[in-house]
């Protein structure tokens, strides 16, 4: 019922969003919980003729595991906080000749390391609690993370400024979410055998 009255709020074309939060969870039951759940609201919207309408799930950072990730359903874009050293390759190029394709190309840097690199950061206006604030961020990739060299996925960068007790220090907030997202952002389609 819950599902229904809110998906009646989000148009078709637009993803459902669906927030997963593990506090209350135990660490042993995090991937049936939240599985559950997303699965829950993914068969909910296809049951209601909205089978082509994506789910975007935002969880927090303990539910970044190889079991989660492999469990997702089609259909269901995740974006999750990741660890600061988090292993992550580039997508291995295309393969042409014989032999086994790989799995993994060289690795990329980790994920704090993007912070200090000299790139320049996209910025946008986002409102917060009535204000605007600047956030200045960097989508990186495709990438794959290392046990899932199947599921292609962006790394964003968030580089903000928090002021506490005075000083200003840069945070950052990483974030996988799968390649299918990337359509959600206008992006070229795949380019590989993805």
């Amino acid at each position: 019922m819950m599902l229904q009255e809110t998906a009646q709020e989000v148009a078709e074309s637009e993803p459902y969003v669906l927030g997963v939060d593990g506090v209350q969870i135990p660490r042993s039951s995090l991937k049936m919980a939240g599985l559950t759940c997303v699965q829950w609201a993914r068969n909910g919207l296809d049951k209601l003729g909205r089978a082509a309408q994506a789910v975007l799930v935002l969880a927090d950072g303990s539910f970044d595991t190889l079991d989660f990730w492999s469990g997702l359903p089609q259909r269901v874009i995740l974006a999750v906080r990741t660890a600061r050293n988090r292993a992550l390759y580039w997508l291995p190029k295309q393969h042409a000749g014989p032999g086994r394709p790989a799995s993994y190309d060289p690795q990329a840097p980790h994920p704090s390391e993007w912070l200090h690199k000299g790139r320049s950061w996209q910025k946008r206006d986002i409102p917060v609690r009535g204000k605007l604030i600047l956030m200045k961020f960097q989508v990186i990739g495709p990438v794959v993370r290392a046990g899932l060299p199947h599921i292609p996925m962006f790394l964003i960068v968030v580089k903000g400024m928090h002021r506490k007790v005075g000083s200003v220090w840069a945070y950052v907030v990483l974030l996988l979410a799968a390649y299918r997202a990337w359509g959600l952002l206008g992006a070229p389609p795949l380019p590989t055998r993805w």
